[in-house]
């Protein structure tokens, strides 16, 4: 047999009688309900089931100096109190024993006064002895179900141990915040070893939690037992400190504040993460307990480069701060700076070989470039007299005048004035323009397709010839009038200025007729692509590896008369010799007149500039102008008006 004292002086009983009760049922010898019992008749059971037992009660002899004896009532259903006398009545004894396994009764332990039957006498103890296989729940231990930690949870739910003799004939366990489980006992659960179990209030700080067990048939009730635990549900805090912008330091210290909103468990830990140069975050370890500060080592992590940190708290319930990835606090790590290389360009072109103009781009290629604060660049090896200029990439540099090779060095340096290596990189200054040059044509061709032939150069230092344009105007017929006068126009020459000149004397424009690049020296010019028979001018435009463009000339480089069908008028005289002999010192001209219509006769030079103008039915020309003064020998055009017809041809003039 086990005996079980229910002590009075436990907090639960203040105020409160003990009560005890056997009942007698035909499957078991009976049926004991032992608690406590207060004035007002509420029972509240700490053990029950179907078993003989034997209850040992000691009372207090005469409290407040009130005698009596102690009473058994007998009622039907315990808990349900009256005033009549059943059965046997004890007097007052300091130690009574009696075996109630064959009997129905109800016991209330006390005494009253029986003239006005008020007042009641305390008791001093009560044991109670039952069978040894009885289930007895000795302790519960309560521990949080991720770390395992009996004394903080950041849940409401938590793992429960039982400790338990017999644990065989427990079936079922339930679950309370108060000790009065009879009344407020949560539902019985399945018995594992261990168990969760859930606080059914919310909220934050030290918990108490109660625990009660049964047999399978929910029969045997074992005593009540509890255990504490702290519940911290809320997430603490770290916070890094701000860093200086810079530093050229490799170690240096990261202090950082923790804290954990109350209640609470108190901060376990603090981790340090980083990234560095943008990357990826890396955890850079922790401090188990924190002592508010970090000695990064930049070394261990890549060395120099744009540094940011962010530092998470965990308590000691296991709340750890989510982490956010936004930089708390930031530095550049400077204990070194790097220039990799700088590259020379020309402003307009980009060309990194060659520039037409003294004020060039400078790109530096450093791979330190958030922590470059000065740049100084020079022609001088030594820098001799260059001044440290605020960094800015890329930036420009003003070269030396003269044409030729230019070498340019630089150097960086940190906010502190650490420098960088030098280096340089060299670019040719050509601001000279080339030149080209067709080759005469014949005065007149039978070919629809023939050949150009053109030179060009580009003066030393050079940068070389890039390219060479062919530019052709072409006139199919010739303006009537004397007083008709264009100014030629240059394609895709904004910037150039073309001046009023023979030229071109006709509405239509220059057109660009092939680009071509050395070491080309000619081309086929097809003129039934171009407009087919008529007067053509060509000039050729170079271009150098600079971008220095040949200017636009004043007057074509070549021309020629293309008539591929024959002429439909020719002079009588193909050469004019005017010196007075006789002798083809004028000419007639044959052409369709089969009317005898007045013709109009007009004659220009071989740059379309009018000469001589006449009208006639069968109209000739001397060789002089219209104030009749000789003209200079060479090769003049024709044209014949007659009847809406026009007809073409040269004829040359020999003096």
């Amino acid at each position: 047999m086990r005996s079980v004292m229910i002590d009075p002086e436990n907090e639960w009983w203040w105020n409160m009688g003990v009560w005890c009760a056997v009942t007698e049922s035909s499957s078991s010898p009976g049926v004991i309900y032992i608690g406590v019992q207060d004035i007002g008749g509420q029972g509240v059971p700490a053990y029950s089931g179907d078993f003989p037992v034997t209850i040992t009660i000691e009372l207090e002899p005469n409290i407040g100096g009130v005698g009596g004896v102690a009473r058994c009532y007998i009622e039907g259903v315990p808990g349900v109190w009256d005033e009549k006398v059943y059965g046997k009545e004890w007097d007052w004894s300091p130690d009574y024993t009696e075996d109630f396994s064959d009997s129905r009764a109800f016991m209330f332990i006390g005494s009253y006064n029986e003239a006005s039957l008020d007042g009641y006498v305390w008791h001093d103890s009560v044991s109670v002895e039952f069978p040894d296989d009885l289930p007895q729940l000795n302790s519960i231990i309560l521990s949080d179900t991720d770390s395992g930690s009996e004394d903080y949870s950041n849940s409401l739910t938590v793992s429960v141990d039982p400790e338990i003799e017999y644990p065989a004939e427990v079936s079922y366990i339930r679950f309370s915040e108060s000790p009065n489980m009879y009344y407020t006992g949560g539902p019985w659960l399945a018995y594992s070893d261990p168990i969760e179990a859930t606080f059914p209030t919310p909220g934050d700080g030290p918990r108490t939690l109660y625990a009660q067990v049964c047999d399978s048939t929910q029969t045997y009730v074992s005593n009540i037992v509890y255990d504490d635990i702290f519940i911290d549900t809320q997430d603490p805090t770290a916070t890094c400190e701000a860093l200086p912008e810079y530093t050229e330091d490799v170690v240096f210290d990261i202090a950082y504040t923790y804290s954990d909103p109350s209640p609470e468990s108190g901060v376990r830990w603090v981790e340090l993460w980083y990234r560095r140069d943008g990357g990826d975050w890396i955890t850079y370890g922790s401090q188990e307990p924190p002592t508010g500060t970090f000695s990064f080592d930049s070394s261990t992590t890549g060395g120099d480069g744009f540094y940011e940190f962010e530092a998470i708290a965990c308590d000691n319930a296991g709340n750890v701060e989510e982490r956010t990835g936004i930089p708390e606090a930031e530095t550049i790590v400077i204990t070194s700076i790097s220039l990799e290389s700088i590259v020379l360009s020309d402003q307009d072109s980009a060309s990194v070989d060659y520039t037409n103009d003294i004020t060039i781009d400078v790109l530096f290629n450093t791979s330190t470039e958030d922590v470059v604060a000065y740049m100084m660049l020079s022609e001088d090896p030594d820098f001799s007299g260059a001044p440290w200029l605020p960094y800015e990439n890329p930036t420009t540099f003003d070269l030396s005048v003269g044409d030729g090779i230019k070498t340019v060095y630089a150097k960086l340096a940190t906010p502190e004035y650490t420098e960088s290596a030098v280096r340089y990189a060299s670019i040719l200054l050509d601001t000279t323009d080339p030149s080209s040059e067709i080759e005469e044509l014949p005065e007149t061709t039978t070919d629809a397709v023939f050949t150009i032939n053109f030179t060009y150069n580009d003066p030393e230092p050079a940068s070389g010839i890039e390219l060479i344009e062919i530019w052709y105007h072409y006139q199919p017929t010739i303006s009537f009038s004397q007083e008709t006068s264009f100014s030629p126009v240059a394609l895709n020459q904004p910037t150039k200025t073309i001046q009023t000149s023979p030229l071109s004397q006709t509405p239509q424009d220059w057109i660009l007729y092939t680009t071509v690049s050395p070491p080309t020296q000619s081309i086929d010019f097809d003129s039934t692509t171009t407009g087919g028979d008529g007067y053509y001018q060509f000039i050729s435009i170079a271009q150098d590896l600079a971008e220095n463009r040949e200017p636009w000339p004043d007057s074509p480089d070549a021309t020629t008369y293309v008539n591929t069908e024959g002429p439909e008028a020719e002079p009588f005289s193909d050469c004019i010799t005017p010196n007075g002999d006789g002798i083809n010192d004028d000419t007639g001209f044959r052409f369709p007149n089969p009317n005898n219509a007045v013709a109009d006769l007009t004659i220009f030079d071989r740059n379309l500039v009018h000469v001589y103008h006449t009208s006639a039915v069968q109209p000739a020309w001397n060789a002089t102008d219209d104030a009749g003064v000789l003209v200079e020998g060479g090769l003049y055009i024709f044209q014949i008006l007659v009847e809406g017809r026009v007809y073409n041809g040269t004829v040359l003039v020999a003096r």
